[in-house]
């Protein structure tokens, strides 16, 4: 199953790595905001897209929503 993570943060971070480290699942993509995407990413992820939105990635089953509470609706609508 390939996920994408919504948010790049704490939690974002963590959730990316783990699915780098699955062997089930795979990294299909990290959605950042359109300002954050300027920002390198760590080299463990230099091979993983990096998007402003999810219907920029090509192949993806589903999306970890790792984005504060209050934003949770407005990610999801999305």
């Amino acid at each position: 199953m390939r996920l994408g993570v919504v948010g790049f943060g704490k939690v974002g971070r963590v959730c990316a790595q783990t699915l780098l480290d699955s062997k089930d699942l795979e990294l299909a993509a990290i959605v950042r905001r359109l300002d954050s995407l300027v920002h390198v990413l760590p080299d463990a992820f230099s091979k993983t897209p990096v998007v402003s939105h999810t219907t920029q990635v090509q192949q993806m089953d589903g999306a970890l929503l790792c984005v504060p509470t209050a934003q949770g609706l407005d990610a999801a609508h999305d």
